[in-house]
């Protein structure tokens, strides 16, 4: 008779809630995410000298879906069923990318893209504006402001 020992497999390290992850500080986060965001803008201004407006966006549309897409093969996720949330997908779709990216690029035929970029910072303050015109009830107080 042999008498057999169990073998046992390495378990990797996990990391433990007394060493905390390293991050990047976030001056040099703030930076990167600056970086990408006004080159979107610059780059839609190089791609409406070779392009239409509407090709511009359709690109832009079809870059962010394969990233999108990519993420999510990653995480094996898969693509939601009903019919109902595609809907919904559908109109943000629209209003929220596919809208202002086209016009986005049409501005961008007659203006900088410097310009572009600071009308789009600019958006929290119109939706402000915005709600105290429309929406009574939801006047700024001094702790809001």
């Amino acid at each position: 008779m042999s008498s057999s020992t169990p073998t046992t497999t390495p378990v990797p390290a996990r990391r433990t809630p007394d060493r905390p992850r390293r991050r990047l500080d976030w001056r040099l986060r703030f930076g990167a995410l600056s970086l990408i965001w006004g080159f979107s803008f610059l780059l839609i201004k190089v791609g409406t000298e070779g392009y239409a407006p509407f090709q511009v966006t359709l690109g832009r549309l079809a870059f962010g879906t394969a990233v999108l897409a990519a993420a999510m093969a990653m995480r094996r996720e898969g693509l939601p069923r009903g019919l109902r949330t595609w809907g919904h997908l559908a109109v943000a779709g629209f209003l929220l990318n596919a809208l202002p990216f086209s016009l986005f690029a049409f501005a961008e035929l007659t203006i900088p893209s410097t310009l572009a970029g600071i009308c789009n910072a600019t958006s929290p303050l119109w939706g402000m504006a915005l709600s105290l015109v429309a929406l009574s009830e939801d006047r700024p107080s001094r702790v809001r402001l």
